[in-house]
């Protein structure tokens, strides 16, 4: 990917993607968490991609320090370096590991989440399109 996880470059061509992505619209549907972070967590002091996720499937990228991505968003989903390269290059289902525990949820809550996982198997999906 030449834009790599989890730069500024990046999470705007996700939210650019999701935004774009009729089938994240669709698993999607009504479900507006608010700021979702995704973290590398060995790296506690380097970026997070931060992607700002509502209602009608428009999403907004940007990456910021973990800390403060942490601190601003409503989920922080935390996994390791080669746990999220195989995600998004697709090698990995999402869905087995989120619920395997190698996608941790560091904050908010994973049932709903997990209520919500085909949204998230989309997102997932969707990111592993990124170039």
């Amino acid at each position: 990917m030449s834009k790599r996880f989890p730069s500024d470059d990046w999470a705007r061509a996700l939210g650019d993607a999701l935004a774009a992505s009729d089938a994240y619209r669709t698993a999607a549907d009504g479900w507006a968490p608010g700021l979702l972070a995704l973290v590398i967590a060995e790296q506690p002091d380097a970026e997070a991609a931060v992607i700002e996720l509502t209602a009608d499937g428009a999403s907004a990228g940007r990456a910021l320090p973990a800390a403060d991505a942490e601190a601003g968003a409503a989920i922080v989903l935390s996994a390791a370096a080669d746990v999220w390269e195989g995600l998004l290059s697709g090698e990995r289902d999402a869905v087995k590991a989120l619920m395997g525990g190698d996608v941790k949820v560091r904050k908010g809550d994973l049932a709903t989440l997990v209520g919500q996982v085909f949204a998230y198997a989309e997102l997932m999906k969707v990111a592993a399109t990124l170039d």
